[in-house]
């Protein structure tokens, strides 16, 4: 796993939540949760690189959208111009982290403005998780932003 992760991912997010007024959690090491009254951008990273998970916070259940994936098989995905291979696991979150950052501000600009009307895009297939702990946190956050 990579420590500096949350330290990573707060940087290459920041202008991004700036920009679509979102605020950000980075209470976890492992994950920063970007998030507004409605939704929350949970930005992770696993052995194959990161992920950011499109999760709701009004909702009963747990239920979330592997983003990413979505806007690359519906819209497009952007590489950041200078992206080069890389050469450790730490570059390769770097570089992830990056072009989905951008990816999201180029043709995810409605999703992060908070507008709904894209889940109805039968590629947009919302799954459960099982994770109380993320399902608790998406809570506590939510109040705090209510707050």
């Amino acid at each position: 796993m990579l420590q500096d992760f949350s330290q990573i991912a707060t940087v290459i997010f920041k202008p991004l939540c700036a920009k679509y007024n979102l605020q950000m959690d980075c209470s976890d090491w492992d994950s920063v949760i970007a998030f507004s009254d409605a939704f929350a951008l949970v930005i992770c990273h696993d052995s194959y690189g990161g992920n950011i998970y499109y999760m709701l916070v009004n909702s009963d259940k747990l239920v979330g959208l592997d983003l990413i994936t979505f806007l690359a098989s519906t819209r497009k995905f952007i590489f950041a111009p200078h992206a080069q291979p890389a050469v450790s696991y730490r570059e390769n979150i770097t570089q992830g982290l990056e072009n989905s950052a951008l990816t999201l501000d180029v043709v995810g600009e409605d999703i992060l403005r908070g507008e709904t009307q894209w889940m109805n895009n039968p590629h947009a297939k919302f799954q459960l998780f099982n994770n109380e702990s993320l399902r608790v946190k998406l809570c506590e956050l939510r109040q705090r932003y209510q707050a």
